[in-house]
């Protein structure tokens, strides 16, 4: 009977794979906090920073993750002034 050796990881793969799961576990956070601290504005507040209610999700992911997601409208990104 041939039986595989299990033979441990390389600690290079063990501290890239820890430290991926701990960026994600880091983003994840920083998205709820953003959707939370999103979600406790007034809808004048939103309006000021061009999004809706409905878009606040999708706004949080696109400031945490970046990617394509609701742009912040040109007259109110304080950015391009």
């Amino acid at each position: 009977m041939n039986v595989s050796v299990l033979r441990p990881l390389p600690m290079a793969f063990a501290a890239k794979t820890i430290g991926a799961r701990f960026k994600a576990l880091i983003l994840a956070l920083q998205y709820a906090q953003m959707k939370k601290a999103l979600s406790i504005l007034s809808d004048t507040q939103l309006d000021t920073i061009g999004v809706k209610r409905s878009e606040i999700s999708a706004h949080a992911r696109q400031c945490i993750y970046g990617g394509e997601s609701r742009a912040v409208a040109p007259e109110n990104d304080p950015l391009a002034r």
